[in-house]
């Protein structure tokens, strides 16, 4: 039998985090912020997270970082977890590779 804690949990992390983005991040300075994918491990202990930015993806990661304390217990209140666990907030490379290889597809097709 297979452990499906870990996804509902990572499911539910990904509606609540994208909740609280939404309050707490500047969105004229970083445009539309999506959280791409959250991973929780077997023991609910890290859950990394991966956003995405329509504008500055380098500094996305601090800004984010630097709000996340005010509001981690709400979260945990909500979803009603004993230990929330450590996020670990990454910038999603994948929609970068996906416009790379949408480039390389017009270009040959235009040859």
């Amino acid at each position: 039998m297979t452990n499906d804690r870990p996804l509902r949990i990572a499911s539910l992390l990904k509606d609540e985090i994208s909740f609280e983005l939404v309050r707490n991040l500047d969105a004229s300075k970083f445009g539309l912020v999506s959280i791409t994918a959250v991973e929780v491990n077997p023991k609910l202990t890290v859950a990394k997270v991966f956003v995405h930015s329509s504008k500055k993806n380098g500094e996305l990661v601090k800004a984010i970082e630097r709000t996340t304390h005010s509001w981690v217990k709400s979260v945990q209140k909500r979803l009603t977890l004993r230990r929330c666990p450590q996020f670990v907030f990454m910038i999603d490379q994948s929609v970068r590779y996906v416009d790379h290889i949408d480039e390389l597809l017009r270009e040959i097709k235009k040859k």
